[in-house]
């Protein structure tokens, strides 16, 4: 998970607090997963609504 930190460009806990939601990425932060994933993941997984 460091290693993906690393290429995203933000600590590995910020990582962590996305991967279980209790976060929102920034636009940045969400266009590099999505690139660094090569689309795997997208910007909507990224995204939880409340009440979901």
């Amino acid at each position: 998970m460091q290693a993906f930190a690393n290429q995203v460009g933000v600590h590995v806990s910020t990582i962590h607090r996305l991967k279980y939601f209790k976060i929102m990425p920034s636009r940045r932060v969400a266009k590099a997963i999505h690139r660094e994933t090569n689309g795997q993941v997208t910007i909507s997984d990224l995204v939880q609504i409340k009440g979901e």
